[in-house]
């Protein structure tokens, strides 16, 4: 599979959106080209709501995750920035070994804290940033409010198989090698989407090696703590060096 791949999975995706008469949603794509090439392609799944609570999540039209979006809106909020972090400690120990603790990402924190503007751009221009790795949401469309997505969203799949197939063909099209899943609600899409993985996979469990890609369950990213992101970094690492 490859980038015109995705472009087409996508685009099949669009065309049904419309015939479903939603007009506000979004896609997923890399942001950066960089993705393609990178080592070991990472991924990070979770339920957002977009919900119309929050200008800064609002979707107007049938559009692709925006790099202003990640980044910009969504850069200093507790999902995004819980989601930066993990990659960015996960790709650096992939690469350098070295040893991973809660104090590792309290320190990364502390600095970013002390210095937002600057994190923001070592973000942006790291071998270690999300330039080389993949986000996307499991569900497409806005809810009304953040509490309307319980439910709503593994009925969508349940009731239209679509959905199921789209997931499965983006996962293979964007050439997925860790899949990290946040939270119960998108567990539990996985689960459904990939039925196999049931008895096998749990919730917040160890990793799973299925059909070439590892899937990695963890806490919502906007509630996980540090000792868990250094958890989820050791579970790869350990399945993957």
């Amino acid at each position: 599979m490859s980038e015109k791949n995705l472009e087409f999975v996508n685009a099949r995706l669009i065309e049904h959106l419309k015939e479903k008469g939603i007009v506000n949603a979004c896609y997923y794509a890399p942001v950066y080209g960089d993705y393609w090439c990178s080592e070991k392609k990472i991924a990070f799944c979770n339920l957002e709501s977009y919900s119309v609570e929050d200008d800064n999540h609002t979707i107007k039209g049938i559009q692709q995750l925006s790099e202003e979006r990640l980044y910009n809106s969504w850069f200093h909020k507790p999902t995004a920035g819980n989601t930066f972090l993990l990659n960015y400690v996960l790709c650096r120990h992939l690469a350098d070994k070295k040893p991973v603790s809660e104090e590792t990402f309290k320190q990364i924190r502390a600095e970013a804290k002390e210095k937002p503007a600057e994190w923001h751009q070592n973000m942006c221009d790291s071998p270690y940033g999300f330039d080389r790795s993949l986000y996307f949401n499991c569900r497409f469309t806005q809810s009304p409010t953040v509490d309307a997505d319980k439910g709503y969203t593994i009925n969508a799949y349940r009731n239209d198989s679509f959905y199921v197939q789209h997931y499965k063909d983006f996962v293979k099209a964007s050439e997925i090698e860790v899949l990290v899943i946040g939270g119960k609600e998108a567990f539990d899409v996985v689960t459904f989407v990939y039925p196999e993985l049931q008895g096998k996979f749990s919730f917040k469990g160890e990793p799973v090696l299925h059909d070439g890609i590892l899937f990695v369950s963890m806490t919502h990213p906007s509630h996980i703590g540090f000792e868990e992101m250094a958890s989820v970094v050791k579970k790869i690492t350990a399945v993957l060096n």
